[in-house]
């Protein structure tokens, strides 16, 4: 036996040995491969798509300015008539605008709202990017990480033995973490009660333990609890051997033993050592501004408080009206449940928790009002055979809804990305095990979004002859679906799976009759030929799909703070614009009815209360009447964030301090906690990797959302800087229509002549609208002389003209084109009538953007749907994977970087069988290696 054990241990030790070798090995490949990086800065093509454009113009010196009314909006005031001398810059013409103007408001508030959210998103990643795993041993700067010791199991074995010996030798035990009466004349002597941190006061300098009283107290359960047992300086109720008078719960001020309620003179209420305090009460104490001390005894006879806790107007104490709590639990903060606003990860489960393994040991989940939990939750305790019980609270802290989740359960309805209450999980469809699938009746089968329903099989089992004549007598369309085992129902695989489709059209050559049950082979072979039931692979659908084009929401924005806002749009689901005076808005789920939504121009602004007491809000839209777009509902669910629920921050998590001086665990943002030391929540490792991927998508997904308000944001402004319409030049008003007689037939409504000079007179077509811009500058070239003039754009037209005559580029007939006037200073040599060649880059026109970043497409990977390139980290010079944000892409290889690389980056190709993060790099500037 003790060979047997011998050769046990050297084969553990050889494979230790060669796991250890193999690392090494691995380790020092790694740091021999070395991956080639190009700057960034060479890949750049930007200035490949700023060339010259070169465009056709005519000399005049007749240069007018022409108002035409927008036909869209309605004139506030005229500000000129008929023979008025103006300059460059006066106000001609006023469009009212309030709508837009405050359109440009939310538009505004939307940016800051953005840009407070991904603030404290990436807040939140760096907490969770410093939290340690379960099993992770903190040591300090070393790199020994995640060893499999539970030191929490250790600590808790060697806490009972040692406070199993302090009951043997002094009676009495204080709980964890209570805070007692310590003695002005205590020693600073210290015993071992479970912790080398632990103090007492005997009354006496050479007292080692506190012993110094029969009532004396034992600090055995907590690492840091101060005792104090010196009779001669104890407060008690009663010096005398008069018994106390203790209350089992206090919920009034007359249950008090003494005292006024100000600083120097506290409420005393006194308590049996389980008695309560009701939370109502305490929060009724704190608002009116009092003090008081809450002290429980052993008994009536004892002279000294095994606990108390001191009460002001400042204190922080998580407690919910309806709950009465011990003394105990009010020094640890109250109520000690984590409340959360939603449940996006399994490892948000409570620490009260069990393992998950069964009904009686589930996992807990605890919500405030309203709060979510999102369905990639209940999919991985399906996949990791987990139960779990969720519960719902209200805003006083009383539980609302519960439901008790077991893994065997499938949702055929579930949204990985949905968000749900604890009610609707009630309400969502239940696949049936596979022993009870049955096609018997209509109500057996599920009905998909087209209409069509669905009904599974076990492997044999058969379909009732009045179910299938009943569907094809209604027309109802449907799908029969005989799974091939257990597991691949379990599993939801389809790809052995035989499938039956019937429509209202679907013939047999037999007559099935009523009372018998048929299997999908018998009925596929009696299908006439011509039937169009005839099998079908997977993806084909029968139905004729709808030609309506379903809406979505154009911000992908999934949480709210409380006290700010945000604005919502409705778009086609391709992303095309939609009227949004034509959809109808909802709001549901608020508590407050300071919580609103207001319509725009462009969608609706969502304001979240400052005191919303509900975790989360649902907005719904309907387009209605509107051709090619369906009239179906679409919902989005926000999580409020700092919702009004007992807690400054995302979750409720007990008591404590916004300084971290208090008990508990505190309830804010700002908990006490240096966010960049890390938290110890529960995640394991594989948990931790993906909370911190969803985080990422989120804080990407924000970005974007921001970026698309900026963008909205400009347009906005844009449309209320041209509702003021000013002079472009100095000059004598010719024509000036008053604002009841604007014209209607598109003729001008205000003309400006301007001075003589010498102006050139061309057209550009709409796409290269955004490259020009009033004050650009332009080269004109005489056709007849060749001399070469520079020319100052003075006016774009809002408007295209009926032809591109004047001398714009007519290569592309399906193109708008706008009318450009420049004027040219020193003109000598030309003549009105005259032709010149035009010609201007961005650069000339101030439109460049001197950061842009165009590269080949061929260094820009994507994986789930998001693009990256492999950088070399500045600070390690090894390579990593850099998300980007793109843009435009030109000629169909050159691709806009928008955010994540500039030109001071190095990036390498990004495929190679050495291609890995953490390789090392060299740059190399070597331009045969690089593609164009």
């Amino acid at each position: 036996m003790k060979g047997k054990k011998k050769i046990l241990l050297a084969v553990v030790l050889v494979l230790v040995m060669a796991v250890g070798i193999t690392s090494i090995v691995v380790i020092r490949n790694r740091n021999k491969t070395v991956v080639k990086v190009f700057p960034v800065s060479m890949l750049n093509s930007s200035d490949w798509f700023d060339t010259d454009t070169s465009l056709t113009g005519t000399l005049t010196s007749d240069y007018i300015q022409e108002v035409h009314i927008d036909g869209g909006q309605k004139v506030k005031k005229v500000y000129v008539k008929k023979g008025d001398k103006v300059k460059k810059g006066d106000i001609l013409l006023k469009y009212n605008v309030s709508e837009k103007e405050l359109d440009l408001k939310l538009q505004k508030l939307q940016i800051q709202s953005s840009k407070m959210e991904i603030a404290e998103m990436e807040k939140e990643l760096k907490k969770l990017k410093n939290t340690k795993t379960v099993g992770a041993v903190n040591t300090g700067n070393s790199d020994v990480m995640n060893a499999s010791v539970n030191l929490s199991a250790i600590k808790g074995t060697s806490l009972s033995y040692l406070v199993a010996e302090a009951d043997k030798n002094e009676g009495t035990t204080a709980d964890s973490n209570v805070k007692t009466q310590s003695s002005d004349t205590s020693s600073d002597a210290t015993t071992a009660a479970g912790s080398s941190e632990a103090t007492t006061a005997a009354g006496s300098s050479e007292a080692t333990t506190a012993a110094g009283s029969s009532e004396a107290t034992t600090a055995a359960d907590s690492s840091e609890t101060t005792t104090a047992t010196d009779s001669s300086e104890t407060t008690t109720a009663d010096k005398n051997d008069t018994k106390l008078s203790l209350k089992v719960i206090v919920n009034d001020i007359g249950d008090r033993a003494s005292g006024s309620g100000t600083e120097k003179d506290p409420y005393i209420f006194n308590l049996t050592k389980d008695g309560t305090v009701n939370g109502a009460f305490i929060k009724k104490l704190i608002s009116e501004g009092k003090y008081a001390e809450f002290r429980s005894y052993k008994s009536e006879e004892s002279k000294n408080p095994i606990a108390t806790f001191e009460l002001s107007p400042d204190t922080k104490v998580n407690v919910y009206d309806n709950d009465n709590y011990t003394v105990n639990k009010l020094n640890e903060g109250g109520d000690s449940r984590t409340l959360h606003n939603s449940i996006e990860s399994v490892s948000e489960r409570d620490s009260s928790s069990g393992d998950g393994s069964s009904a009686g040991n589930a996992y807990i989940y605890y919500l405030n009002v309203n709060g979510r939990v999102k369905g990639s939750v209940i999919k991985s305790l399906h996949d990791s055979k987990k139960y779990a019980t969720f519960i719902e609270f209200d805003e006083n802290g009383k539980e609302k809804n519960r439901y008790e989740y077991n893994p065997d359960r499938v949702f055929t309805d579930l949204e990985e990305d949905g968000l749900y209450k604890v009610s609707d999980f009630d309400n969502l469809t239940i696949r049936p095990a596979y022993k009870d699938l049955k096609a018997d009746k209509l109500e057996d089968g599920q009905k998909d979004s087209n209409g069509k329903y669905i009904f599974y099989l076990q492997k044999g089992g058969k379909i009732s002859g009045s179910l299938l004549n009943d569907l094809i007598k209604k027309g109802i369309n449907a799908k029969f679906i005989e799974y091939a085992s257990e597991k691949d129902y379990d599993n939801e695989n389809t790809e052995n799976a035989n499938t039956l489709e019937i429509t209202s059209s679907s013939k047999f050559t037999v007559e099935l009759a009523d009372g018998t049950g048929y299997t999908i082979s018998y009925l596929k072979s009696k299908v006439k030929k011509d039937d169009p039931s005839k099998p079908t692979t997977e993806h084909e659908n029968p139905t004729t799909p709808s030609t309506d084009k379903k809406i979505k929401f154009k911000q992908n924005r999934k949480r709210v703070t409380a006290g700010n806002g945000c604005l919502l749009t409705v778009v086609t689901e391709d992303g095309k614009s939609i009227d949004q005076s034509k959809v109808t808005w909802k709001l549901s789920d608020n508590i407050s009815k300071d919580t609103t939504i207001t319509k725009t121009k462009s969608g609706v602004w969502l304001y979240v209360d400052e005191g919303e007491p509900s975790s989360s809000v649902t907005i719904t839209a309907q387009v209605k009447n509107v051709k090619g777009i369906s009239k179906e509902q679409i919902s989005r669910t926000l999580i409020v964030k700092g919702a009004d629920t007992g807690d400054d921050g995302d979750d409720n998590n007990g008591g404590g301090s916004d300084d971290g001086s208090g008990s508990g665990s505190g309830g804010g943002i700002d908990d006490g906690t240096d966010s960049s030391g890390g938290d110890d929540n529960s995640y394991t490792a594989e948990e931790l990797k993906a909370a911190i991927s969803d985080k990422e998508d989120d804080i990407a997904q924000a970005k974007e959302d921001l970026h698309e308000a900026q963008i909205s944001y400009k347009e906005a402004k844009a449309e209320v800087d041209k509702a003021t319409v000013k002079a472009k030049l100095a000059g004598t008003v010719t024509t000036a229509y008053s604002k009841g007689t604007l014209p209607t037939d598109g003729s001008a409504a205000i003309v400006v002549k301007a001075a003589d000079g010498m102006y050139v007179k061309t057209s550009i077509s709409e796409m290269e609208l955004d490259s020009v811009k009033v004050g650009g500058t332009i080269k004109c070239v005489s056709s007849d002389t060749g001399d070469e003039y520079t020319a100052e754009v003075k006016e774009i037209s809002d408007f295209p003209t009926a032809d591109s005559s004047n001398g714009g580029d007519t290569s592309n007939p399906n193109s708008s084109y706008y009318p450009i006037v420049a004027f040219i200073k020193d003109a000598d040599g030309l003549s009105p009538g005259g032709s010149v060649e035009v010609s201007y880059s961005s650069k000339s026109m101030g439109t460049a953007n001197e950061n842009a970043v165009y590269l080949q497409k061929a260094y820009i990977r994507t994986e789930d749907k998001k693009s990256y390139v492999y950088l070399r980290d500045k600070k390690t010079k090894r390579l990593k994977k850099q998300y980007i944000t793109i843009g435009k892409t030109m000629n169909g290889q050159y691709i806009e970087i928008v955010s994540g690389v500039t030109e001071d980056d190095n990036i390498a190709f990004p495929y190679g069988k050495n291609l890995r993060e953490g390789v090392k790099t060299k740059i190399s500037e070597d331009d045969s290696e690089m593609i164009y």
